[in-house]
């Protein structure tokens, strides 16, 4: 794996926006700003507050979701709230003789909230799309020599969807709720009454790429107000490729929209073709990449402050990420990280497995000592279990070792290290294992935890 840096000393697409912006006399404080996701909100923030010299009122800026969900007038149900309703929805107007119990339904509930949510994203015709559904159903099984039980109550299942969407929606907007999907939808029959309330604001949208249909009919219902604005972060290069797919769906845009039509995009750069120069460094295993980013970013902070805002690491494998982390010098106060990484990776995670562990490999005759001294040597049960300056775990593990214990009942645990009995009885509870009590220990401890 190469990690590479990648030194942008130009100015970024949001801030050619918001310089754009300002030499054009626009009145921020009035505006409303419309960009793919919150961090990018972010930056834009961050640019307007560079950018002005002098105070304002700040503008109103909103990711895409959630300015839908202001146009609808509806909150976003969580997907936990969406499942079980869902459940509720499927026992209410299953016609099946033999219902899934919910451990079962929530295998396939997530699936079904996902197509739901992409039906009205799209502004599919429900009432069609599920009769299409069910009529390709009956084909597919219409050959079998025999329509066992199992057959029939599949076909009823597809026959149920129209009854299972419209039930589902409607439990959850007698709560005020709805899904994505669903806000999307109304918020595209409600997109003419809100555009004529907000007459005298000034909507931008910037950086948009691929829409759905509820977002392309928003966006151009809004474009005929003619302070509106879009801008559009590509490249001309791509844009004026025909048959590239990086500007394939603003190049649609740009030929089905009306108010594109007759008018230039906005936003266009012309950087790639620009020269750039590349440095390839080879560096064995994962760990010395880590130490090496280190010390590049290092060097970079000590010869110039100011470019470790334009640099960005690219790492091929988000199992560096940790390392690179730890080899960030301390020097460095700030990093943005925009990847995803899997909660089994983190350290938390890494500690409640072990604790798992600790009660389901517990015996009569005690814990086992490598157990719990695995616990004892985790970062966070060290913190835990520390009080005023002096580290319990260590103590506890030295404690252990000297002793040489095989195995270790609580109440031999608790006298060796009295003082601090009720941290301990968390850790190494007395009580029968149940995943209630295991639950409460566990929340008790990220408590603790937090407080620290």
């Amino acid at each position: 794996m190469r990690s590479f840096f990648y030194f942008y000393k130009m100015q970024s697409f949001i801030e050619e926006v918001v310089l754009e912006l300002i030499q054009n006399g626009t009145n921020f404080t009035q505006t409303v700003f419309v960009l793919p996701s919150k961090r990018a909100g972010t930056f834009l923030k961050n640019s307007i507050s560079s950018a002005l010299n002098k105070t304002i009122f700040g503008p109103e800026i909103y990711s895409i979701e959630t300015f839908v969900e202001e146009i609808s007038g509806l909150t976003y149900a969580t997907n936990t709230e969406q499942l079980f309703a869902l459940y509720n929805s499927y026992y209410a107007t299953s016609k099946e003789k033999d219902k899934d119990n919910f451990l079962r339904f929530s295998k396939w509930g997530q699936t079904i909230l996902q197509d739901f949510n992409e039906i009205d994203r799209y502004l599919v015709n429900t009432k069609d799309i599920f009769a299409h559904l069910t009529a390709v159903q009956e084909l597919n099984t219409y050959l079998e020599e025999e329509q066992t039980p199992l057959i029939e109550n599949y076909i009823k299942f597809w026959n149920s969807l129209e009854a299972l969407y419209t039930h589902f929606n409607k439990s959850l907007l007698e709560k005020g709720l709805a899904t994505q999907g669903y806000a999307y939808r109304t918020a595209n029959t409600s997109i003419d009454e809100f555009a004529d309330k907000l007459k005298t604001k000034k909507f931008v949208f910037i950086g948009f790429n691929a829409l759905n249909k509820a977002e392309e009919n928003i966006i151009q219902k809004l474009l005929e107000i003619p302070t509106t604005e879009i801008f559009w972060d590509i490249d001309s290069h791509f844009l004026n490729d025909p048959i590239h797919d990086a500007s394939y769906f603003i190049r649609q845009h740009k030929k089905n929209w009306n108010a594109l039509k007759t008018n230039s995009l906005k936003g266009i750069s012309a950087h790639y073709v620009s020269p750039k120069e590349f440095k390839i460094i080879g560096v064995p295993k994962n760990i010395s990449q880590a130490k090496y980013i280190g010390n590049l970013l290092e060097d970079i902070h000590s010869q110039n402050e100011k470019k470790l805002e334009h640099t960005a690491i690219v790492l091929g494998d988000e199992n560096l990420l940790n390392p690179v982390m730890n080899a960030i010098p301390e020097t460095i106060a700030r990093v943005n990280i925009t990847m995803g990484y899997p909660i089994n990776k983190t350290p938390i995670a890494v500690l409640f497995q072990l604790y798992f562990d600790l009660y389901t490999t517990k015996q009569e005759n005690g814990w086992f000592y490598q157990h719990i001294l695995n616990i004892l040597a985790h970062p966070y049960t060290q913190l835990f279990l520390e009080v005023d300056g002096i580290n319990n775990a260590y103590n506890l593990s030295d404690k252990i070792k000297t002793r040489n214990w095989i195995y270790a009942k609580t109440q031999k645990l608790y006298g060796l290290i009295p003082q601090q009995k009720e941290l301990l009885e968390l850790l190494f509870s007395e009580h029968s294992f149940t995943p209630k009590m295991f639950l409460n220990n566990c929340l008790a401890i990220i408590e603790n935890l937090k407080q620290k």
